[in-house]
């Protein structure tokens, strides 16, 4: 599906952190649509609501879907464990922070399935209520490592060069 002139500028400028949601006229304003492109404008934001881009609720505000039960995207991994999950969908929380544990080993650039689990408290009032739990790797970034092949007692080990991985791995 081609996008629009709109839509790409429109879940730009929704997907940005200091988006609060807003009606119609409020969007057509903040993005310099013309009064002539109007009903136009209005009718990509409808598209987007029938597609789950965006949720156009009955007070008229216009906002990114939330969070659902799962999410499907890319990871990014921390040196010290943790994670975050782009989401390949734009979602009103923005990336998901996965707490070390509960990244299932996944490496940068990995597309992961999570499970989304609501946080309850500590996490401070500019971070997401959510957090995830990786439950399935769908596709690895990287699939050829080099490093060292040692027989330690009765099994062959590989202890991978660099910093991806940092565990030794059972051959």
């Amino acid at each position: 599906m081609a996008l629009s002139r709109f839509v790409k500028r429109l879940l730009s400028h929704m997907a940005h952190p200091t988006y609060e949601p807003s009606a119609a006229h409020q969007l057509a304003a903040d993005l310099g649509i013309s009064k002539d492109d109007f009903e136009a404008f209005v009718g990509e934001i409808k598209h987007l609501a029938e597609a789950g881009q965006v949720v156009w609720g009955d007070d008229q505000l216009v906002t990114l879907p939330p969070m659902g039960k799962t999410v499907v995207g890319s990871f990014r991994r921390h040196p010290k464990g943790f994670g975050f999950i782009v989401p390949r969908d734009l979602v009103a929380h923005g990336d998901l922070f996965v707490p070390p544990g509960n990244t299932m080993d996944a490496m940068s650039g990995d597309i992961v399935r999570a499970d989304v689990i609501h946080a309850r408290g500590g996490r401070g009032q500019d971070r997401s209520p959510y957090v995830g739990m990786v439950t399935q790797i769908l596709e690895r970034k990287r699939s050829c490592f080099t490093g060292e092949v040692r027989k330690q007692g009765g099994q062959w080990l590989a202890y991978p060069d660099g910093k991806a991985l940092t565990e030794p791995i059972v051959l």
